[in-house]
C-alpha cells in the first residue's frame, strides 16, 4: 500500500523520539473536566506526541504558501525538526479517560523560551490551536492551555514572568483568547522592527571602511561576563536608559546557549567604548526558523549627529548579519520601545529597517503574568469562570 503523498513518513524521518531535546524544566500538568471529555495539558514528552503533532499542525495547511504568508506543509515539516532539537517547544492538550489512559492530542501551544536584559527569562509564543470540541469545552481547554504557559512562564522565571507575540490588530488570536478570559487585561503593545534578507546586503557594504572595531562576547566565564554587564550598566546610566535586570551577568554568560550575546563597539584607533548592543539567537518563527532578536542597543551620547554615531550603529548590526548568517537565519528584529535608537530611525530605514505596522500592522503584545491570574485547577465545565487578580508583590523598577 503506497503512503500518502501529503503526509510525512515521520517515523522515517525522526526515528526514536528519545533523543528529543527536553528543556530541563519539570513537566507540567493541567486538568480540565469538560462536558463529557477530560483533558490534561502537558509539555510534549512522547514519541506518540511528534506525529499527532505534525497531523494537527499540518490538517488544514495548504502545500504552497498564500499571499498573506500562512504556514505550509513545508514549514510544518521544519516546525517538527526544531521541535525535537529544542529549538522550540510545544505545549499539548490530551484527551483522556480521567486517567492515564490517552485517546489524542486535541490542540497546542508552539513557544520558545527568550532572554531579555531588563525582564529575564521570557516567553515568546508562537501559535496556539484547539480544535472543535464538544459543546464549550473548546474555551475551557484554550483556558487550560494558557493556564499551561502560565506555569511554564513561572517555571522560567518566577518573579517577573512575562509572555510576549507578533501579531496585526485584525488578528490577533492570543490577544482576543486572553479579552475574552479577562475583559479587563491589558498588553503593552510595541512597533516591531525588522532587517530582512534585502536588507543584509546594505548593512554589510555600508560596513566598508568603518572606523569601528566590534567584539562578540557571550559564552565566556563568569567573571567575564560581571564585567560586561557592568560596562553595559555604565553605558546605560551615562545615557539615562532604563536599567537592567539584577541577573544580567548570568543571562550573558549563556551567550548563544539560550541567554544573551554582546557586541562592543570601540574606535579602532584609541579602543574607547562608544556602543554596545545586547542580543539573543532563540527567536524563532514558525515560516523562517530561528532568527535574532535585538534586545538593546545603545550609543554614546555624544556621538549623536556624528559620523563615528552612525558607524557605531552600522558596525553593530554588520556583526549581528554575520551571526545570523551563520545561523542561516533569514531577519533580526527589535523593538526601540525607550527610543534608545530615535536617533538613527533615518538611517536604519537607508540601511533597509521597516517598521512592521507599516507593511502589515504587525506588532510586539506583551502580557505581564503577574497581573492577571486565569483560573485555579481544576478546570470544569460547571465552574463559573471569572478573573482574578493576584496580589501585588514589590516589582523592581528596572521591569
Amino acid at each position: 500500500m503506497e503512503k500518502e503523498n501529503g503526509y510525512l513518513p515521520l517515523g522515517d524521518l525522526l526515528g526514536d523520539f528519545q533523543s528529543y531535546h527536553m528543556d530541563n524544566l519539570p513537566q507540567i500538568k493541567v486538568y480540565v473536566e469538560g462536558s463529557n471529555q477530560q483533558f490534561v495539558i502537558r509539555k510534549v514528552e512522547k514519541s506518540y506526541d511528534i506525529s499527532a503533532l505534525y497531523y494537527l499542525l499540518s490538517y488544514y495547511l495548504p502545500e504552497e504558501k498564500s499571499e498573506n504568508g500562512n504556514l505550509t506543509k513545508e514549514d510544518v515539516i521544519q516546525i517538527i525538526w526544531d521541535l525535537k532539537y529544542g529549538k522550540i517547544n510545544a505545549l499539548v492538550a490530551v484527551q483522556t479517560n480521567g486517567s492515564n489512559y490517552e485517546y489524542g492530542i486535541e490542540g497546542y501551544i508552539l513557544y520558545n523560551y527568550a532572554a531579555s536584559s531588563t525582564r529575564g527569562k521570557v516567553i515568546h509564543l508562537q501559535d496556539i490551536f484547539v480544535k472543535e470540541l464538544f459543546k464549550n469545552n473548546h474555551k475551557l481547554v484554550m483556558k487550560g492551555l494558557l493556564e499551561g504557559i502560565i506555569k511554564v512562564s513561572k517555571q522560567v522565571n518566577e518573579n517577573i514572568p512575562n509572555i510576549f507575540w507578533t501579531a496585526t490588530k485584525e488578528n490577533n488570536k492570543v490577544g482576543e483568547i486572553l479579552k475574552e478570559l479577562i475583559p479587563d487585561v491589558k498588553f503593552g503593545v510595541r512597533d516591531l522592527w525588522r532587517l530582512d534578507l534585502s536588507a543584509f546586503k546594505n548593512i554589510l557594504n555600508a560596513d566598508d571602511d568603518n572606523n569601528i572595531l566590534i567584539k562578540e562576547e557571550g559564552g565566556i566565564r563568569v567573571e567575564e561576563s560581571k564585567q560586561i554587564a557592568e560596562d553595559w550598566n555604565c553605558i546605560v546610566i551615562r545615557n539615562n536608559g532604563r536599567p537592567s535586570s539584577p541577573i544580567l551577568s548570568d543571562l550573558i554568560n549563556n551567550g548563544r546557549e539560550g541567554g544573551i550575546c554582546a557586541l562592543r563597539a570601540s574606535i579602532l584607533l584609541t579602543n574607547n567604548l562608544v556602543g554596545m548592543a545586547l542580543y539573543n539567537c532563540d527567536a524563532y518563527s514558525g515560516s523562517s526558523g530561528r532568527y535574532l532578536w535585538l534586545d538593546r542597543l545603545f550609543v554614546e551620547n555624544s556621538l549623536t549627529g556624528k559620523i563615528n554615531g552612525e558607524e557605531t550603529v552600522i558596525a553593530i548590526l554588520a556583526k549581528m548579519v554575520e551571526v545570523a548568517n551563520e545561523m542561516n537565519a533569514v531577519r533580526i528584529e527589535w523593538t526601540d520601545d525607550s527610543n534608545e535608537l530615535a536617533n538613527y530611525e533615518h538611517l536604519l530605514h537607508s540601511l533597509g529597517a521597516v517598521n512592521m505596522k507599516e507593511i502589515n500592522g504587525e506588532f510586539l503584545y506583551r502580557w505581564d503574568i503577574n497581573k492577571y491570574h486565569l483560573l485555579n485547577e481544576p478546570l470544569t465545565v460547571e465552574k463559573k469562570e471569572k478573573k482574578e487578580k493576584v496580589k501585588q508583590e514589590f516589582i523592581p523598577k528596572y521591569y
